[in-house]
């Protein structure tokens, strides 16, 4: 809320596990314009081993609202998404990082770990790139 003064664009990024509670939070705020996901996992929650769950139990309400999430957004909103995933990653499959229509990005990199690093690191130019660009959400 502190962020949202006027003429502040307030962007969000989620990484890995925590991308389901950064795109649960960017379906609820209109004045979140634009989302960026590193190798989020967001797709088959029924896949995810329970263990995750156990170890983190925000992690498993987090996922069972992705899929009410995914479905209220507007076609707009969702063009306003920049997934990253590496061409191939053990802990989150590829399929379960991507998004209809979003955009979707693939780094040159074969780690879960290191496509994090990667992401934010040598992402950082194509992420601020895609935040100041002029694409606007509306409903």
């Amino acid at each position: 809320e502190q962020l949202s003064k006027p003429g502040n664009v307030v962007s969000l990024v989620g990484v890995s596990a925590g991308a389901s509670a950064a795109l649960n939070t960017y379906a609820e705020q209109d004045k979140v314009s634009k989302l960026i996901l590193i190798s989020g996992k967001i797709q088959n929650a029924d896949k995810i081993n329970r263990r995750y769950f156990v170890q983190n139990p925000g992690f498993e309400e987090s996922m069972q609202r992705v899929n009410p999430s995914l479905e209220k957004l507007p076609s707009s909103k969702v063009k306003s998404i920049m997934s990253f995933h590496p061409l191939r990653d053990q802990t989150v499959p590829i399929k379960d990082t991507v998004i209809n229509r979003a955009i979707d990005k693939t780094v040159p990199d074969w780690s879960h770990a290191s496509i994090i690093f990667l992401g934010i690191i040598l992402g950082s130019w194509s992420i601020a790139r895609f935040i100041r660009s002029t694409t606007t959400n509306k409903k």
